[in-house]
């Protein structure tokens, strides 16, 4: 390899390197003061960048906003997709049924616990209407939306899950249980000693969802 590669390799992985922090220090920000109430200023200053990179990769700060909630909707397409894959629509019965969502249920806990920020900042936009995650939401969650209504409803249509329930009903109501679950465990209230105790207890509590939204629509 001559010098003149390794330069550019070096510079590229300094461009990704720089990218991901100002991606990671937006987050943090965005999730405490929201959009409004951070300043392109205060995310240079965080990150320890020149403020002028984030118009240089982004455009700007909306543009950052934009891309923390993108960078994470592509993170969890990749991991969804990759549980789609392991079965096949023809192949769909009880059984690995069960295995799909139970990995799923696995991938909305820990991924609420280990990416609060993001998630924080995408309940707000949801909040508010969606002004900012509009089109991130339509090419990429809404479609893990559609794949998990899919099998719940192939599952009603090969008579192991129960016909009267409405597939929309049962994902919305798994994923915003979570939501208010992992949210009222951070309050100090007098239920806290009855509630289970995350991340301690997480497995239990994984189960414990899996068999509302799962064992719980299984006839």
């Amino acid at each position: 390899m001559t010098k003149e590669e390794e330069l550019k390799i070096f510079e590229k992985n300094k461009e990704h390197t720089a990218r991901e922090v100002l991606i990671e220090t937006a987050t943090r920000l965005f999730s405490i003061h929201g959009l409004e109430g951070t300043s392109t200023r205060d995310i240079a200053k965080d990150s320890g960048l020149n403020i002028s990179l984030i118009s240089y990769y982004f455009g700007g700060k909306e543009g950052l906003y934009k891309a923390v909630l993108s960078s994470y909707a592509d993170r969890t397409s990749h991991k969804v997709n990759a549980l789609f894959s392991q079965v096949s629509e023809a192949d769909l019965n009880r059984d690995s049924f069960k295995t799909i969502m139970r990995a799923f249920v696995r991938e909305v806990v820990t991924s609420r616990f280990q990416e609060g920020d993001v998630n924080k900042i995408l309940e707000r936009e949801m909040m508010d209407g969606l002004p900012f995650a509009r089109e991130i939401f339509e090419n990429n969650f809404s479609q893990i939306v559609r794949g998990i209504v899919r099998l719940y409803e192939l599952g009603q249509e090969r008579k192991f899950i129960r016909a009267d329930l409405n597939p929309y009903v049962l994902f919305f109501s798994l994923i915003h249980a979570n939501d208010m679950f992992m949210n009222m465990s951070q309050c100090q209230t007098s239920l806290q000693v009855h509630m289970i105790k995350i991340p301690e207890q997480m497995d239990q509590y994984i189960e414990q969802m899996y068999f509302i939204f799962v064992e719980g629509v299984i006839i």
